[in-house]
Order: C-alpha cells, then sequence, then structure tokens
C-alpha cells in the first residue's frame, strides 16, 4: 500500500524525470496521464494540476527543482518495491519519448545512487539496463546496445519494447 506521501514523492520524481534534459516533451506528459489512469501508483492525486504546478515551479527555479527532487528521495525511506517502482516510472517516462538525453542518463544514475537497493535486485527486476549503471557494467552495456550517451540517440529496440505506451502497445 503506497501512502499519499510516498505517491506524491513518485510523482515528483516522474514529473522531474520529464523536465530533467531541459524540455518538456509531450509524449512524457502523455505517458504520466497513462500511469495515472492504469495503474493505482498516484491514485488521489490531481495529475492535471500537479503538473501544472510543477513545471510552473520549474520555470521558476530551474534545475535546482532536479536537486531538491533527489535530496527528497534520499530522505525518504521507501521499501524495496517502492524503490523499484520508482525506478520503473522514472524509466517509462524517459523512455516515452524514445530518445534518451545525456541529462537524463545523468538524473537516472543519480536516481539509482540516492536509493539504497542492490543492484542484484534492479538486475533481477530489469536486467542490465545500461542508463541505470556507472563504471565498468554500463561500459559493458554500453557496448552490447550501441547507445553512446555523448549525443541523444534511439532507444534501442531491446529497451523500448519492455515498456508499454498510453496505448498499451510495445513501443
Amino acid at each position: 500500500m503506497l501512502t499519499i506521501e510516498t505517491r506524491k514523492l513518485l510523482f515528483e520524481m516522474a514529473c522531474t524525470a520529464v523536465i530533467c534534459d531541459g524540455h518538456i516533451d509531450e509524449r512524457e506528459i502523455k505517458e504520466l496521464h497513462y500511469i495515472d489512469t492504469s495503474t493505482p501508483y498516484f491514485n488521489d492525486l490531481d495529475l492535471s494540476t500537479d503538473i501544472d504546478d510543477f513545471i510552473n515551479n520549474y520555470k521558476k527555479i530551474g534545475d535546482d527543482v532536479t536537486q531538491i527532487s533527489l535530496q527528497k528521495l534520499k530522505n525518504k525511506a521507501l521499501t524495496p518495491a517502492q524503490q523499484l517502482l520508482a525506478l520503473e516510472i522514472i524509466l517509462r517516462v524517459i523512455y516515452s519519448d524514445e530518445v534518451i538525453d545525456k541529462e537524463e542518463v545523468t538524473f537516472i544514475r543519480n536516481v539509482r545512487d540516492a536509493l539504497p537497493i542492490s543492484d542484484e535486485i534492479i538486475i533481477q527486476r530489469f536486467g542490465e539496463i545500461d542508463v541505470l549503471f556507472k563504471g565498468d557494467r554500463s561500459k559493458i552495456a554500453f557496448s552490447n546496445t550501441g547507445i553512446d550517451i555523448s549525443s541523444p540517440q534511439k532507444v534501442s529496440p531491446e529497451i523500448g519494447n519492455l515498456y508499454h505506451g498510453q496505448d498499451g502497445k510495445s513501443k
């Protein structure tokens, strides 16, 4: 059972994933709405108002929103299941526009660093998704998927097919 406070944090992290690359893609907003209507993750939240408020706050204080959200995540004691849920929601948002920007890679790795869950559990749940790991592990994964994080790229078919979009079909 997710508390309202945890739902708000998950929603804030999803919104941060939308803005972390410096632009707001409509496909990412649609994915947020899809998650809202198709899952219980954001129950009891008014997404239309909350998204607008978050975007307006981002326009006022800029990139500090990302750091504030990451700090909230670090300070919240989440269960392992909630940590995996946070990663899943963020990954779904990041992959929804089919482009992974360098800033998005940095953000998801910072989220990963903020969570105490082990790499082994993450790999069991998601596989070795390159954007989640730094160091030798990510070098191997990047060479296997052909993603170069130095510039925006299309999502590799293997990763993109793991997620379903707002129409319920594989991307």
